[in-house]
């Protein structure tokens, strides 16, 4: 015989320090439980039973129990003290079986006792075993002593194994759901920091299309200073030789170089606040920022990867600043133009609304592409694993992604497409009061 089988399926030891404060936790919450049962069972004995002194009795150790669960000190001692409770309440209704002859509710309201205490407390089955004993001992003394017939003691006996056996049952599902709650935990902790690897990923290939469009901006605005400031340097050289009469021609030429400097510089200044602007984002968190301004840089951004005789059109009215995290908006505008860029063909339109409806801002990027079928619609932000080129790629993940930073917003993103026509995605957020 495995004893050491028996001995933990009756005295269960999971080592876990956290499941050991659950267990005190329930046990606490239990007493509650315990008392309003023993109260609710005095009551009915009352009506029934021609003794009321027994069933007073249990219902004052059913005040008793509830007043102990509000305080906590008792939160370290709650099975010691349902058990307790549960223990004097049925010896009593099995002394008061031996002594009045009750045994028809009295029996009754020793099951109930029983298997309330295993239902509503995290007894193990050596302990639920050892209370339905004690119960059937004081039975069995109660009645020897009044001289009355054993005949109830096999069924205590029965129902003392049945608490233990019940009680098995319910530790090892409370045990089970405990660690299947540790999994979640677990689970989420994982999403969250799976999550937290692909916004870095999207920022980053945010930051290269960036990159890659700064260098397109700034090349023309560094061309022209240059090539103005040489000029410039050549006029002077020779403004002193040339004559009188073409002075002012050189005047005017000289003017005309100066304002290219100007507006060359200019563009420059607003390419150097957009590179500031990225580089502090992430320590500024929080931040007012034009919605507006946000949508135009997100354009700008995947500019230069729009195919040739395709456009993108902005039609953006008057919209309020947002509380947001900036950064955060313009990888979500980048990953939804991103799609929308890759689903048009040659001469593809894209096209870029914002606008304000009652509380609620809604941004639209609709486009005429290749649209989305309504059984890949339905899982369009499910997040997932498909296998491309022979290698395993993440699927919707920039979706996910992006809806859930537009959640954390206080918004929400929809998509409507129709397959061969092109996919319509509306970003809602609130508007700020």
């Amino acid at each position: 015989m495995d004893f050491g089988r028996i001995r933990g399926w009756l005295m269960p030891a999971p080592e876990d320090g956290g499941f050991d404060q659950e267990v005190l936790s329930l046990s606490h919450a239990g007493l509650s439980v315990v008392g309003a049962v023993e109260i609710a069972i005095a009551l009915v004995l009352l009506i029934v039973h021609p003794f009321p002194r027994p069933n007073l009795f249990l219902a004052l150790l059913g005040i008793a129990t509830i007043a102990a669960s509000r305080f906590n000190q008792a939160y370290e001692s709650g099975r010691l003290a349902g058990g307790l409770s549960i223990f004097a309440g049925a010896a009593l209704q099995a002394v008061s079986m031996a002594v009045f002859g009750a045994d028809d509710y009295a029996l009754g309201g020793i099951t109930v006792l029983l298997l309330t205490l295993v239902a509503a407390i995290p007894v193990r089955p050596l302990q639920a075993l050892a209370l339905g004993g004690g119960v059937a001992a004081a039975y069995l003394g109660a009645s020897k002593a009044a001289g009355q017939a054993r005949g109830h003691f096999v069924f205590f006996v029965i129902l003392a194994l049945l608490c233990a056996a019940l009680a098995a049952v319910l530790y090892a599902q409370r045990y089970g759901n405990y660690r299947s709650y540790l999994d979640v935990l677990r689970a989420s902790q994982d999403l969250r920091e799976a999550q937290a690897r692909l916004q870095l990923t999207g920022n980053a290939a945010t930051m290269g299309r960036l990159s890659a469009a700064l260098a397109h901006e700034l090349s023309s605005p560094v061309g022209a200073l240059s090539s103005a400031v040489d000029t410039i340097i050549l006029l002077s050289q020779k403004q002193a030789q040339l004559p009188a009469a073409d002075q002012p021609r050189l005047l005017a030429l000289q003017e005309q170089l100066r304002a290219s400097v100007k507006e060359s510089a200019s563009r420059l200044k607003t390419i150097v606040n957009r590179m500031q602007r990225f580089n502090n984002l992430d320590e500024a968190g929080t931040q007012v920022a034009s919605l507006s301004e946000l949508i135009t840089e997100a354009v700008a951004i995947v500019e230069p990867t729009i195919p040739a005789g395709s456009e993108v059109n902005l039609d953006l009215s008057p919209l309020p600043n947002l509380t947001c995290r900036p950064q955060q908006l313009i990888a979500v505008f980048c990953n939804l133009l991103n799609n929308s860029i890759q689903a048009v063909d040659v001469r593809g339109r894209i096209t870029v609304s914002a606008q304000t409806r009652h509380s609620q801002i809604e941004v639209l990027i609709r486009d005429n592409g290749r649209g989305i079928s309504s059984e890949t619609l339905e899982h369009i932000f499910d997040p997932g694993f498909k296998t491309v080129d022979g290698r395993v790629a993440t699927g919707n993940w920039s979706l996910f992604n992006s809806r859930q930073i537009v959640n954390e917003h206080g918004g929400d993103i929809r998509i409507r497409s129709i397959l061969g026509e092109g996919t319509t995605v509306s970003v809602i957020l609130p508007c700020p009061t």
